[in-house]
C-alpha cells in the first residue's frame, strides 16, 4: 500500500484509497492540495522501516523510482525558494477548513492560513527522519545536509513563538473568501493544530512544550472527557468542535492522547480512554471503534472511518501508554508511562516487531513482563528499557529459541554499574531473567557458549559470594560442594563452573581454586 501511495498525484488529490477499488468508486477527494499529505506520507515509511529494519524497501521502486527518491522528492516538495524560510501552506480549505465548520461572520476563517507551525513543524520533522534514513544507510553527507535543514527550519518555526500568550501566532496570508491579503495578519489563534509541535522530538525548548501543555485542558470537555477542534468554552456554534470522524482528522485523538502519555500526563490520560460511559471508553472493539460516533448519527455506517479511528486509537495504548518506541537509529525502545487506574493486568498479544512477535502484561503499575518469540532465528536481541517513576520489577523471556542452549543477558544502566547474567533455555527452548530496573537501561540479550560463571536467581545470595547451591545459604553445604569439585581430577566445566565463586568474566573456563574458598569463607 505505501508504494500505491507514493505514485498518488498529491497537486491534486487530498484523500485517496488504493486497496479495493472498482472502476465506478468514488474513494477519492481529488479537489484540492491538501499541505500535510506528503509529509504524512513520510512519516509512514519512517515508521515502516523503524518497525521492520526492512532496508531493502529504500531499494524498491514505484513508477520508475526508488522508494528512497520518492521519500527526497516527497520531502523537498515546498523547499526551493523556501530554504530556511517558513513556507506559505496555504488558505482554510488546504489546513483545517474553518471558513466551512465556523460561521464567517465569527471571524476565525481565514486566521490560521499561509505562514503557520503546523505543518512547517511536520517539515522541520521529516528533514530529521531523513537525516536519520541517510545515517542509517550509511550516507553522513546526505544525513548532515538534512539535519541542517532541519535546524534552519527550527529557527524559522521560533519566530512565531509568542512568549505572552505561551502560543504560537500565525502569519495569515488568505482571507476568509481564500483571496490572498493585501497585507499579512499576525495573530494568536487557539486552535488544536499548534499540538502537533509536540510530535516533532527537539523542535520545542522546555518552557515551548509547558506553555503548550498549559493550554491543553482548553481543549477537553470537561463533561464528556472528549477532544475538540477549538477551546471548549466560547466556540460552541462551530459545527464539528468533536474532533473526530471520517472526513474530520480521523487519526488526531489517538495521537493527541498519545502526546499526553509522552509528556507525562498518563493519568488524564487514561481517564479519557477507560473511563466507562465518558471519552473514548473502547478497549474492547479494538481495532472496529464503533462507540466513537455514538454522539452523531450522521457517521454510523462508515465502516471505514471507523476502523482507521480504532487503528489510530490503538496506537495511544500502544506507542503511548505501552511506550513501545521503534527508532530507526538508535533501535528499539520500551517506555510504559503505566497510570494508577483499575485497568490491570493490561495485555498486549502478537505485537510483531524486528522478526519477534512478543506479548507485553503489565500486571500492576510496579511490574512489566515481555515475551518475545523469535519467528527469524536471530541469535541476539536488544532495546532499551525506561521504567516509569521510580522503578519497577521487569521480566524477560524468550521462547522458540534453540533448546539447552546457554543465553549471556547484559543489563546496562545510565547510571550505576553493569550486570551480567546466564540463563540456559529448557527441552521447549524458553528461558527467563528478571531484575529491578530504576533507571534507563540498555538490555541485550544473546546466545553464548556455556559460560564461565554461575549465576543463582536474582532473588538469592549470588553464586559469587560463595552460594554453591542457590538455596539461600551461605554455609557448609556450599563448603562441601566447592571441596569435591577441587579434589576432583576430573572435574566437569559444568562442575567447575557451580563452585568457581572467583569468576571472571574475561576467562576462557572455570577455575577452582583456593581464591574460591577464600570468597566463601569472607561471606560464611
Amino acid at each position: 500500500m505505501l508504494q500505491k501511495l507514493l505514485t498518488v498525484d498529491y497537486n491534486k488529490c487530498r484523500a485517496y484509497q488504493p486497496l479495493n477499488r472498482t472502476n465506478t468508486s468514488n474513494l477519492d477527494l481529488c479537489d484540492l492540495v491538501y499541505s500535510y499529505s506528503r509529509y504524512s506520507l513520510v512519516q509512514q515509511i519512517y515508521d515502516y522501516l523503524a518497525i521492520t529494519n526492512d532496508l531493502n524497501f529504500l531499494n524498491e521502486t514505484a513508477s520508475g523510482k526508488t522508494i528512497l527518491q520518492w521519500l527526497e522528492n516527497l520531502t523537498l516538495f515546498y523547499e526551493s525558494g523556501n530554504e530556511g524560510k517558513l513556507v506559505d501552506f496555504g488558505n482554510d480549505y488546504q489546513l483545517y477548513e474553518f471558513n466551512i465548520h465556523c460561521p464567517v461572520e465569527k471571524g476565525l476563517s481565514g486566521k490560521y492560513t499561509g505562514y503557520v507551525v503546523s505543518p512547517n513543524s511536520e517539515r522541520y520533522h521529516v528533514m530529521n527522519l531523513m537525516g536519520e534514513i541517510y545515517e542509517k544507510i550509511n550516507n553522513p553527507t546526505k544525513a548532515t545536509e538534512f539535519k541542517n535543514r532541519a535546524q534552519a527550519i527550527k529557527t524559522a518555526i521560533n519566530t512565531l513563538w509568542n512568549p505572552n500568550a505561551q502560543w504560537f501566532d500565525t502569519i495569515s496570508l488568505y482571507n476568509p473568501d481564500l483571496s490572498l491579503r493585501q497585507s499579512p495578519y499576525r495573530n494568536t489563534f487557539h486552535n488544536v493544530a499548534i499540538f502537533h509541535t509536540l510530535d516533532a522530538p527537539g523542535l520545542l525548548s522546555s518552557e515551548q512544550i509547558q506553555g503548550i501543555l498549559n493550554h491543553l485542558p482548553l481543549f477537553i470537555n470537561q463533561t464528556t472527557k472528549r477532544f475538540t477542534s477549538l477551546p471548549t468554552q466560547g466556540y460552541n456554534w462551530c459545527s464539528r468542535i468533536d474532533w473526530h470522524g471520517p472526513g474530520l482528522y480521523v487519526g488526531e485523538i489517538g495521537q493527541m492522547l498519545t502526546r499526553m502519555f509522552d509528556y507525562g500526563l498518563k493519568e488524564e490520560a487514561a481517564k479519557i480512554l477507560f473511563t466507562p460511559g465518558q471519552g473514548y471508553y473502547f478497549t474492547a472493539d479494538i481495532p472496529f471503534f464503533q462507540q466513537a460516533y455514538r454522539d452523531s448519527t450522521e457517521w454510523q455506517d462508515d465502516q471505514t472511518g471507523q476502523y482507521y479511528e480504532g487503528v489510530a486509537l490503538a496506537q495511544a495504548l500502544i506507542r503511548g501508554l505501552a511506550g513501545i518506541e521503534p527508532n530507526l537509529t538508535e533501535g528499539i525502545k520500551f517506555h510504559p508511562r503505566l497510570p494508577n487506574a483499575s485497568i490491570y493486568p493490561l495485555i498486549y498479544n502478537n505485537i510483531k516487531l524486528r522478526g519477534f512477535t512478543f506479548n507485553f502484561t503489565a500486571e500492576s503499575p510496579n511490574k512489566t513482563k515481555y515475551v518475545f518469540t523469535n519467528t527469524n532465528n536471530q541469535s541476539s536481541f536488544g532495546f532499551e528499557y525506561t521504567p516509569d517513576d521510580k522503578g519497577h520489577d521487569l521480566i524477560i523471556q524468550l521462547k522458540n529459541q534453540p533448546p539447552n542452549t546457554y543465553f549471556k543477558f547484559i543489563a546496562t544502566p545510565t547510571n550505576g554499574a553493569q550486570t551480567i547474567t546466564y540463563g540456559k533455555s529448557d527441552n521447549q527452548g524458553a528461558v527467563q531473567f528478571s531484575l529491578f530496573i530504576s533507571t534507563t537501561t540498555k538490555i541485550n540479550i544473546s546466545q553464548t557458549a556455556s559460560p564461565p560463571c554461575f549465576t543463582c536467581p536474582t532473588d538469592l545470595p549470588p553464586n559469587s559470594w560463595g552460594n554453591a547451591n542457590c538455596d539461600g545459604k551461605i554455609n557448609s553445604v556450599d563448603f562441601g560442594l566447592w571441596l569435591k569439585v577441587f579434589q576432583k581430577p576430573n572435574a566437569t566445566q559444568e562442575e567447575k563452573q557451580v563452585v568457581n565463586f572467583n569468576c571472571q568474566e574475561n576467562q576462557a573456563e572455570p577455575v577452582v581454586d583456593l581464591e574460591d574458598f577464600k570468597v566463601w569463607a569472607r561471606n560464611y
